[in-house]
């Protein structure tokens, strides 16, 4: 038999493979299971703690698929090396009297990261090293008491929304308010720029969902469905096509956006309210996060994929290879699966 050869120095090495359900202690996998071993999902094969003591709240990973950043309800932010599942850095009171890490999102290089923590503000920082990463701010808006913030894809945009029902999006470099979307009733809870940067959809406690030309602020569409439940949460599919919304209830929705069609419901067989939403890099497929459950679905079929009961969850992320999906929980711990073939 043909040995297999060693990687190159230039060959790309994915640090997510080199997770192993046998690297985790019993202990550890007691926890993930929620108090039993025996319940912790098949498909774990990595955690990182030590970081975090209160719930993970946000999750973010850098373009370079090697550090992820996460953030907690005490306002807590922690760098991690995936590599070596090591945490590199921690910053808690670098955002003055932070107490509530809301949001955390980067540019599509990964150059810069923003980072809402309540209730000092939304605040974008120069993406360099791991431990001067949170240091040194390009841009802190005190003044303005964000629930979310979206960074655009070139990190030169911050959008950010209030309790008012408008989003304001700022010139990063200078700190100019470019403009302010109005158009919902009632608060946005959530907001994220496409891909290419053209449009910023915003997800409301009103029920609506709203695309945006997001250069000119002009509302393109508003999205319907939810017959006036709130909006937690939404997200966009990598290529811009497609974006999802959930809130209250027991189903989410995905629209194409060049058209505003419904493309698919996803409906829970349980659910009161859901967390987060995030499309896998192809598009194929989408995780989300409700009260006690995380699952994957079908993004096409709207069909269930992979589903695991799971208390305290309330952030997912896909990683860049799509094989992996990375969740943060009540306990402070953060948890890497493997997802099986469906």
């Amino acid at each position: 038999m043909k040995a297999t050869p060693p990687p190159t120095a230039n060959a790309k090495v994915n640090p997510f493979d080199a997770f192993q359900r046998e690297q985790i202690t019993t202990e550890e996998l007691a926890v993930a299971g929620g108090g039993d071993a025996k319940d912790a999902p098949a498909e774990l094969v990595g955690i990182l703690h030590g970081g975090h003591s209160a719930r993970v709240t946000a999750l973010a990973l850098h373009a370079d698929g090697k550090h992820l950043i996460s953030g907690d309800v005490d306002g807590a932010i922690c760098v991690w090396d995936v590599r070596t599942r090591q945490k590199v850095a921690s910053f808690a009171g670098e955002h003055d009297d932070g107490r509530y890490a809301l949001r955390l999102s980067f540019s599509a290089a990964g150059q810069r990261l923003a980072t809402n923590v309540w209730p000092s503000g939304p605040a974008v920082f120069k993406s360099g090293d791991a431990l001067t990463l949170l240091k040194r701010p390009v841009r802190h808006f005190r003044d303005y008491d964000a629930i979310t913030i979206a960074l655009s894809p070139d990190g030169k945009r911050l959008a950010a929304s209030n309790r008012l029902g408008t989003a304001t999006v700022w010139d990063v470099d200078s700190g100019q308010k470019l403009m302010t979307l109005s158009g919902h009733s009632e608060a946005i809870r959530a907001l994220e720029f496409s891909a290419d940067g053209a449009r910023l959809a915003t997800a409301s406690l009103d029920g609506t969902v709203k695309l945006w030309d997001a250069p000119m602020g002009r509302e393109l569409r508003t999205l319907q469905g939810f017959e006036g439940r709130a909006l937690y949460c939404l997200a966009c599919s990598r290529d811009g096509a497609r974006v999802a919304a959930a809130g209250i209830g027991d189903r989410f929705k995905i629209w194409n956006t060049a058209s505003g069609e419904e493309v698919a419901t996803c409906h829970a067989h349980l659910g009161e309210i859901f967390w987060a939403l995030d499309f896998s890099p192809d598009g194929s497929q989408i995780a989300a996060c409700r009260v006690g459950w995380l699952t994957v679905w079908n993004a096409q079929a709207a069909t269930v994929l992979h589903e695991w009961k799971m208390p305290g969850v309330r952030s997912v992320l896909f990683a860049p290879d799509g094989r992996h999906l990375i969740y943060g929980d009540q306990t402070g711990g953060i948890y890497v699966l493997r997802l099986r073939k469906s």
